[in-house]
C-alpha cells in the first residue's frame, strides 16, 4: 500500500505522522459554481467541459498530500499511487478541501493537483494558492504535458490503507 512508504518514485508523501480529513459533502457542490471559494480564478473550462454536475454525498474521508520527486504526466503521477479510478475526490471534497485545509494547498502559486470523475471521463483540478486568492484550473486526465518536479507541486488523493 502507497501509506506504508513515503516515496512512489514519482511522488514523496507528505504529513505521513498527520491526519487530513475533509469533512462530509452534499453533493451539490460543484466547482464550476465555486467563484467564492476562487476569487483569483475560476476556469471557465470546468463549465464548457460538462464538470458541473452534481455527485453522491460524501462522508468526512480521510486525504493523502504527496508532492512530485519527478517530472511526470497526470497518468504517471496518479498511477504511481495505484488505479487512478480508486484516487478521485468528488468535486464537494475538492472545494471543501480547499475552503478548509488551504494551509495543505502548495503556496506561492505552484499546483496542488485532484483527480476527479464526470461519468466516465477523468479530470484534474489544479488549485494554486497565490496568498491572498485562490484559483482553480481543470484539466483532462489525458493530457501528456509532464509537470517539471523542481515545482514541487502537490497531489491530493484519498487515504489509501
Amino acid at each position: 500500500m502507497a501509506t506504508a512508504t513515503t516515496r512512489t518514485g514519482v511522488l514523496t508523501r507528505l504529513y505521513h505522522d498527520e491526519t487530513i480529513v475533509v469533512g462530509s459533502t452534499t453533493g451539490k457542490e460543484m466547482l464550476a459554481a465555486s467563484g467564492e471559494v476562487f476569487p483569483g480564478w475560476l476556469d471557465p473550462n470546468f463549465e464548457r467541459w460538462g464538470t458541473n454536475v452534481q455527485s453522491d454525498p460524501t462522508e468526512e474521508a480521510g486525504v493523502e498530500v504527496w508532492e512530485m520527486a519527478e517530472d511526470a504526466n497526470f497518468r504517471t503521477m496518479f498511477s504511481s499511487l495505484g488505479d487512478p479510478e480508486r484516487l478521485c475526490l468528488t468535486q464537494g471534497q475538492i472545494r471543501k478541501f480547499a475552503a478548509e485545509r488551504r494551509d495543505k494547498l502548495h503556496s506561492n502559486g505552484w499546483a496542488t493537483f485532484f483527480l476527479f470523475r464526470v461519468g466516465e471521463e477523468l479530470f484534474v483540478a489544479g488549485l494554486d494558492d497565490y496568498g491572498r486568492e485562490l484559483l482553480a484550473f481543470v484539466y483532462r486526465f489525458g493530457n501528456g504535458y509532464v509537470w517539471c518536479a523542481g515545482d514541487r507541486r502537490r497531489v491530493v488523493v484519498p487515504r489509501l490503507d
